[in-house]
């Protein structure tokens, strides 16, 4: 999904730039294309959160009754919640940035009148 999103923003800064490819632009498609992103970030969303509250339980209970075990399975809990987080703010981030590329290329269309 990173390389598919990094795509698709190399392909709307062409778009942008490029007033032929302007005029043949779907806005439509682009908001079909945002929703997916959205589901993508929402779901990524609810998994982070899983994490991270494994991970917080899981100190909690090591707290309580230390065991290396726990202690291991924590670190590894927090080592994908750290990439976990990784992943959710590059979605953030760049839907942030559709949703900017979405206002410029919809005044870019209105404004020639396309």
């Amino acid at each position: 999904m990173k390389k598919r999103l990094s795509n698709y923003l190399v392909i709307l800064e062409t778009v942008k730039k490029d007033s032929s490819l302007l005029a043949t632009f779907d806005l439509q498609e682009m908001i079909v294309q945002i929703h997916f992103f959205q589901h993508e970030r929402l779901i990524h969303l609810l998994v982070t959160l899983f994490f991270g509250i494994l991970t917080f339980l899981c100190v909690l209970y090591i707290s309580l009754f230390p065991s290396i075990a726990l202690f291991a399975l924590n670190v590894l809990f927090f080592i994908l919640l750290v990439f976990y987080l990784r992943h959710y703010y590059f979605l953030e981030n760049n839907i942030q940035k559709l949703y900017s590329f979405y206002d410029e290329i919809k005044k870019l269309k209105n404004e020639m009148h396309f």
